[in-house]
């Protein structure tokens, strides 16, 4: 049998052995991606509204530490965010 995960309110709960007619597969389709624009530049998502504005600016003794902190923090709120709660205009 396949493993499939169970969404449940947009949350991935737990993982469950189903039947390929029981699955419902949740497919990411979503990546990050830089932008430039006239009224913003910077990281969004491709499915949904979802920007990334840094907390403030990064800390650290070393251009290397600063941009591992920009970075870790970029990449934890990617990954934790909903897209239903970023929706685009035209949703």
């Amino acid at each position: 049998m396949p493993v499939c995960l169970d969404d449940v309110g947009g949350f991935v709960k737990h993982f469950r052995q189903r039947t390929q007619s029981q699955c419902r597969l949740l497919t990411m389709r979503r990546e990050m991606v830089w932008v430039e624009k006239e009224d913003f530049c910077g990281w969004v998502c491709t499915e949904c509204a979802w920007k990334f504005k840094p907390s403030g600016v990064p800390t650290g003794k070393t251009i290397d530490e600063m941009k591992q902190e920009y970075e870790g923090q970029r990449d934890n709120e990617f990954a934790s965010h909903l897209c239903r709660e970023h929706p685009n205009a035209k949703d």
